[in-house]
């Protein structure tokens, strides 16, 4: 679910902001502004979990320098099948919506548990299920705990754009280094992320339903 992403990173720095702590507070927020919360080709980015000075170099004529540091990102990216849980935000005939603290997860009707229907006088779902003769209707609950599987993930690689606005429509490192002079920045309003669980496994579902869950 979680892992530490590294990757190479040049951050410039103005000359005004070289003394500490002005100078470590505007190294991490430029690279925070890039990375947090941000979905790029690896997942989704959480926070920068930690940054080694490589090198520095002055900039010719302007002054900045530009900070080389090998950095670890906090990355979200499940796999397939694997069991998280949340909280639900919200229910519709369409499904539910699962927070999820960082980020929100969708269970569609389609994948909700076998057997379940939306009341929509109630506004939630209930799971209709059948021991021997007997009839028991559970409900999905707002604001609950509700475990569920990964059924599927999706999130569109972002744009990478330089200070003269180039676009370069794949991610390609290579092709971001020939721009030297000027940082890169992800553009994220053209791409989502989205989890797609479902319930349709035994012990999913509301923690409630199930002893010892």
């Amino acid at each position: 679910m979680f892992y530490l992403y590294k990757t190479l990173e040049r951050v410039n720095i103005d000359p005004g902001d070289l003394k500490k702590p002005e100078f470590i507070q505007s190294l991490v927020k430029q690279l925070e502004k890039k990375y947090c919360n941000k979905v790029f080709d690896k997942g989704f980015a959480i926070s920068i979990v930690e940054c080694f000075h490589k090198s520095s170099i002055v900039m010719p004529r302007e002054g900045n320098v530009q900070e080389n540091v090998e950095i670890s990102v906090l990355v979200f990216n499940p796999w397939k099948d694997e069991v998280l849980k949340g909280k639900i935000k919200k229910q519709t005939e369409e499904g539910i919506v699962v927070d999820m603290g960082f980020i929100e997860a969708f269970i569609p009707a389609a994948l909700t548990t076998e057997g379940s229907f939306f009341d929509d006088e109630k506004e939630a779902w209930f799971w209709k299920y059948e021991d021997l003769d007997k009839c028991y209707y559970l409900e999905y609950q707002t604001d609950e705990e509700i475990k569920f599987s990964v059924h599927s993930t999706d999130f569109s690689k972002p744009k990478i754009t330089s200070a003269d606005t180039t676009e370069i429509t794949e991610y390609d490192q290579n092709k971001v280094a020939e721009k030297e002079d000027e940082p890169t920045e992800i553009v994220t309003t053209k791409f989502r992320y989205t989890v797609i669980g479902s319930c349709q496994k035994e012990g999913l579902g509301m923690k409630s339903w199930w002893a010892n869950s």
